[in-house]
């Protein structure tokens, strides 16, 4: 059917974007971010 494909690239950008998020939360929990940025000096 028409849009089943974007609807398909849709639901692969949303997963790409919420894994990221995950992503980032984990490592503001566990505070690695911040000693990686500590560490580096940024």
């Amino acid at each position: 059917p028409a849009g089943a494909n974007a609807d398909a690239l849709a639901e692969i950008i949303a997963a790409g974007a919420l894994a990221g998020e995950l992503s980032l939360l984990s490592a503001l929990a566990s505070r690695h971010l911040s000693s990686a940025h500590a560490e580096l000096g940024r």
